[in-house]
């Protein structure tokens, strides 16, 4: 049986096909996910814009420790808002697989116009 994690990509990768499986193209969905959190918090975009200023001007850090350190991180901010992440989880990957293609379709589209999506060619990263 597939654990969450490799439900999530395979249904990323039917629903938006190769590209899902480019790893920057999951970091930068992670990031959005990250500055939708943040906004609901209340915290101003000018502080992201700093901390998104100060990463970038530090050394590039370890993957396997930067996942790690985001899943902490979640977990501080779900615990003290008295939510449980993977419970959170499993409701959402239930709410977005029940919507018709069409609506991803139409939003992945208007992250493209954006420059936001579709980062690299399919299979470089």
């Amino acid at each position: 049986m597939k654990n969450r994690q490799e439900k999530v990509l395979d249904w990323a990768a039917a629903t938006f096909g190769p590209v899902a499986r480019n790893r920057d193209e999951r970091a930068a969905r992670l990031f959005e996910e990250a500055a939708e959190l943040a906004q609901v918090e209340g915290v101003p975009a000018e502080v992201l814009e700093r901390i998104v200023r100060r990463v970038y001007s530090r050394p590039v850090g370890n993957l396997a420790n930067e996942i790690g350190g985001v899943a902490i991180c979640l977990d501080a901010l779900a615990e003290n808002v008295g939510v449980q992440v993977w419970e959170a989880a499993w409701k959402e990957l239930n709410r977005v697989v029940m919507l018709p293609q069409e609506h991803f379709d139409k939003k992945h589209g208007e992250k493209i116009v954006d420059g936001v999506a579709n980062l690299s060619p399919i299979g470089d990263s």
